[in-house]
């Protein structure tokens, strides 16, 4: 007589999720498709003559190349703002935005910081991925007739420079404790 086991899954992410950026997090506009997480990890095993399939105990992590990538429909000045790292403004009322210019080091201060992507979890407990510095590397803004305006954005994380070369640049937190936000201990 066949065993049976029955499976209950009650404890899963939903929805688009929602991005915010700051320490006093700030919620960066609506999205369409929802948002997409990369740990962006490579591995790689010691390679020697005869061996057709990596060992268990032998790959190691040579690599993080983590994103945070969607579609945002945000037009405000601010989203111009985290969208080009180290840019200027004039200040007037048109507001012109001027980026920086190419071969300059992006400073930290010119980094988003704290960047937490979250998803309503379906027990009430939200997860999130947090990035302790990241930057745009791409977008693109496209529009479409009768339709708003969307920016397909790429936000990759950068390593905080107090932490050693080879650490992970994101962390996977319970952004929540109520209803404020308390991720802490980078």
């Amino acid at each position: 007589m066949a065993v049976t086991e029955v499976y209950t899954f009650n404890d899963f992410l939903l929805d688009a999720g929602m991005l915010f950026v700051g320490s006093t997090p700030v919620g960066w506009g609506p999205t369409r498709g929802g948002l997409r997480f990369a740990p962006g990890i490579t591995t790689r095993s010691p390679e020697f003559d005869g061996l057709t399939t990596p060992i268990v105990g032998q790959p190691r992590v040579t690599e993080y190349q983590s994103v945070i990538s969607g579609n945002i429909a945000d037009k405000t000045v601010a989203s111009v703002g985290r969208l080009l790292p180290g840019n200027t403004s004039d200040g007037s009322s048109n507001n012109v935005i001027r980026p920086r210019n190419a071969r300059s080091f992006i400073s930290s201060g010119d980094s988003l910081a704290d960047v937490l992507l979250v998803h309503r979890g379906s027990n009430g407990v939200s997860e999130g991925v947090w990035f302790k510095y990241a930057l745009v590397s791409t977008w693109e803004q496209t529009g479409e007739d009768n339709n708003e305006v969307i920016r397909a954005v790429t936000i990759i994380a950068l390593l905080p420079s107090t932490d050693s070369p080879n650490a992970p640049p994101f962390r996977i937190v319970n952004p929540f404790v109520g209803s404020s936000f308390a991720f802490a201990g980078w």
